[in-house]
């Protein structure tokens, strides 16, 4: 039975944001957020939040001094139903960076799988070691502006250690590795998370991402999972609205980040 967008936002913010164990983070609870404490200087974030709008500022100069004395850069996310509404315009007075807006989309496996189907041949391959992450994230590379390398580790140690909470594909073409993304699982939670799902630019157009996507979808309702989530970007939104998936909100980052 399918359940209206309130329940899916109430659900996901239970399961993925205030009682979120992010595999390699440290889980801290405070008065009015949940910080997720990476071991490398950039990675934290903070999951969930409870700030009222007469003490918003003091909280956010708080988390700010508090991630400060960690020596960690973080991010903050904001959901378009998250309260107080002026969150995102305070974030940006107290010096965090803006990211792009995104969509927050969701898939009910059990009434939509049959729509997320693979279309034209690719050659989809699992990552079974670090050689594999290395491939996968060099895609990321190539595509977006930023550093990778503590990611890269990360994953590789993940993928070592705890590898029932990430599965990871590359897209090969005529040999060459052209696609990666990767899906991560939260141990009793009904969601599971796409991510990465780049392609080079020219390979686009050709059905990598949806293969890609269709991949880790079979593979997350197999596994038994309820719901896929995506924070689609503009160019990724189409696509997996035509798949089935519904947008739930708006969703941006916000990002304090530390100079090494």
């Amino acid at each position: 039975m399918k359940i209206s967008r309130q329940e899916i936002i109430k659900l996901h913010h239970q399961y993925e944001r205030t009682e979120l164990e992010e595999y390699g983070y440290q889980r801290i609870v405070t008065d009015h957020t949940i910080r997720q404490i990476a071991d490398s200087p950039q990675g934290s974030f903070i999951s969930a939040f409870n700030v009222p709008e007469d003490h918003l500022d003091l909280i956010i100069e708080n988390e700010i001094d508090a991630f400060k004395q960690l020596g960690k850069g973080f991010e903050w996310k904001v959901y378009s139903y998250d309260n107080p509404s002026n969150i995102g315009a305070r974030l940006i007075h107290h010096g965090l960076r803006e990211d792009d807006n995104e969509s927050f989309m969701v898939l009910d496996l059990n009434t939509h799988i049959d729509c997320v189907s693979m279309g034209h041949s690719s050659t989809l391959i699992p990552v079974r070691d670090a050689s594999g992450v290395r491939k996968a994230i060099d895609v990321q590379r190539q595509i977006w502006p930023q550093t990778f390398d503590e990611f890269e580790n990360s994953l590789c140690q993940r993928l070592e250690q705890s590898p029932e909470t990430i599965s990871m594909y590359l897209v090969q073409d005529s040999g060459q590795t052209v696609a990666s993304g990767w899906i991560t699982y939260q141990p009793n939670s009904p969601f599971a998370g796409l991510w990465g799902g780049s392609t080079l630019p020219g390979y686009r157009s050709r059905g990598h991402y949806r293969n890609l996507l269709a991949a880790r979808a079979w593979e997350a309702r197999e596994r038994g999972v309820r719901y896929l989530t995506i924070d689609a970007s503009e160019m990724s939104h189409p696509i997996v609205e035509s798949l089935g998936f519904e947008k739930i909100s708006d969703t941006r980052g916000y990002r304090y980040e530390i100079l090494c």
